[in-house]
């Protein structure tokens, strides 16, 4: 349940934890689910409205049983994770609801969308609105929903392709990968880096929900034990993660690009465990994946984007890899004596995350500047340009910053609508900005490399040049580098100052720079 509501991530993962947990036993969970109406179909949409449930049961105060005893004796009333909410303990060695359940529940039953819980439970009155607005504010804020699954692999027609500032932030943003998240957190991945550049196949709650139903059913006692063995191995979670991660040379692989692999065999983070490209033969224009074990899996709804170029594909199945575990449980070998870590022995998590990892360029754990989405490459100047470009432009400048459409132009000077990180570009290259003259001109950029091996760039404009400071920064499609003067599309005669400042310094010669 903890794992299920992300109440493992936010509180009880917490290393520092001093608490008091209450914790109801199997039998009392499947008494309440079933009397709410709850199963393994319809329990993952009420995730957020349990969560509130896990709170209750949760006390801010470490107290043995001596401490409750007191209390109860007392009659004081014991705080918890729920706000506004408390309970009392009693010498009979119960427990009263001061806040009845129907209350810490609000919304439990009215919030079900198609076909979710019976209303069994309504969340009625002042204290309801309170729980419901609480969790309301606990939620991610910052997360964006997704649009609804329209095309595969594509935004909806009229609409840009968003991207996200991370794997993280995306994974987050997407509810229906919200078991993703939880295991992410369990098995130590760190996937906040906005500069990584993988694929990665991630199975969605629905997939997922009803493969635990199955599991789960009455009789599967024995699996459901191995399950919750392989759930506290965080080893293994973090390798049955890997083997959905696709980065090697690979970065991040589109729908479009995936179909032109169809055939091939992509070599997982799980190293040396693959995953083969197949045709949808429910979808002609689909794409499928072919786990090692298991059956054939089809990605579904939309491609989810980052800022460092990396891919998320939704699936409809889980993805297995072989391993001797596996080959065990087909030779039929009772499952008390299956091994589960066989096969998992040379798996090392650190060295997955640093496979990972380098797929991002150098400081690109940085935070992307903000402002361009998908396509493009932008020229960012550093803080110090701005008094530096006052300077230059003299009284030009002030008149500038009154102008909003030269404000614009100066803005689209910096930007070139292709994604070029500085490896790419060679000395005397001409970039085109989305900048014009006049007569409709489209304006460029010069580079020049310096005589050191090449290692310093500078990029000379009509008016000024500039020198490179940080290279190749994320952004969502693109890269911005990072540079220390801004760039002016016209030649300015800086004879005059700010008012009240300076004289201004001549113009930059236009020469490259070396360093």
């Amino acid at each position: 349940m903890s794992i299920l509501t992300d109440w493992q991530n936010q509180h009880l993962a917490n290393t520092s934890l001093a608490g008091t947990l209450l914790l109801p036993s199997d039998d009392a969970w499947r008494t309440f689910l079933a009397e709410q109406g709850l199963n393994p179909t319809n329990i993952y949409l009420q995730s957020q409205q349990l969560e509130s449930l896990l709170a209750y049961h949760t006390l801010p105060q470490p107290l043995s049983y001596a401490d409750l005893a007191r209390a109860g004796v007392a009659n004081t009333p014991l705080p918890t994770e729920l706000p506004g909410a408390t309970l009392r303990a009693q010498p009979i060695n119960s427990t009263t609801q001061v806040l009845p359940y129907s209350q810490a529940v609000g919304g439990l039953a009215g919030s079900s969308s198609g076909g979710g819980a019976s209303a069994a439970i309504t969340g009625a009155g002042p204290a309801g609105d309170a729980v419901s607005a609480a969790l309301a504010a606990g939620g991610t804020g910052a997360a964006t929903t997704l649009p609804g699954l329209t095309g595969l692999g594509q935004a909806p027609a009229g609409q840009q392709q968003q991207c996200f500032r991370s794997i993280a932030d995306a994974i987050a943003a997407t509810p229906s990968l919200s078991i993703v998240r939880s295991t992410l957190s369990l098995s130590g991945w760190n996937l906040t880096n906005p500069g990584l550049n993988i694929t990665l196949f991630l199975v969605s709650d629905t997939a997922q929900q009803q493969g635990l139903a199955q599991l789960f059913a009455p009789g599967q006692e024995e699996i459901q034990k191995l399950i919750g063995e392989a759930a506290r191995d965080t080893r293994l979670l973090h390798a049955s993660v890997a083997y959905t991660m696709v980065a090697g040379g690979y970065g991040g692989l589109t729908v479009d690009e995936l179909r032109q692999l169809e055939g091939e065999e992509l070599p997982t983070v799980f190293s040396p465990h693959m995953l083969t490209v197949e045709a949808d033969p429910d979808n002609p224009e689909g794409v499928a994946l072919l786990p090692e074990y298991g059956n054939l899996t089809a990605i579904v709804g939309r491609e989810i984007r980052t800022c460092g170029g990396s891919v998320i594909h939704q699936v409809d199945r889980s993805l297995s890899p072989r391993t001797p575990v596996v080959d065990q449980y087909e030779a039929g070998a009772p499952l008390s004596t299956l091994n589960l870590t066989a096969g998992y022995e040379d798996y090392s998590p650190a060295e997955a995350q640093a496979e990972v990892d380098a797929t991002a360029p150098a400081g690109a754990a940085a935070a992307p500047p903000t402002g361009l989405t998908a396509g493009g490459g932008g020229v960012a100047a550093s803080p110090q340009f701005f008094s530096r470009a006052s300077q230059l432009l003299g009284q030009f400048g002030w008149a500038l910053l009154l102008n909003k459409q030269a404000l614009e132009a100066l803005a689209a000077y910096h930007i070139v609508p292709e994604a070029m990180r500085t490896t790419q570009m060679s000395e005397g290259q001409q970039l085109k900005t989305l900048a014009k003259d006049a007569q409709g001109t489209t304006l460029s950029l010069t580079v020049h490399r310096g005589s050191a091996g090449g290692v310093g760039i500078s990029l000379q404009a009509v008016g000024s040049t500039a020198r490179l400071l940080v290279p190749d920064v994320p952004i969502c499609g693109g890269y911005a580098q990072v540079i220390d003067q801004v760039l002016l599309p016209v030649a300015v005669n800086a004879t005059n100052s700010a008012p009240g400042g300076p004289a201004a310094p001549p113009p930059p010669s236009g020469s490259a720079a070396s360093g």
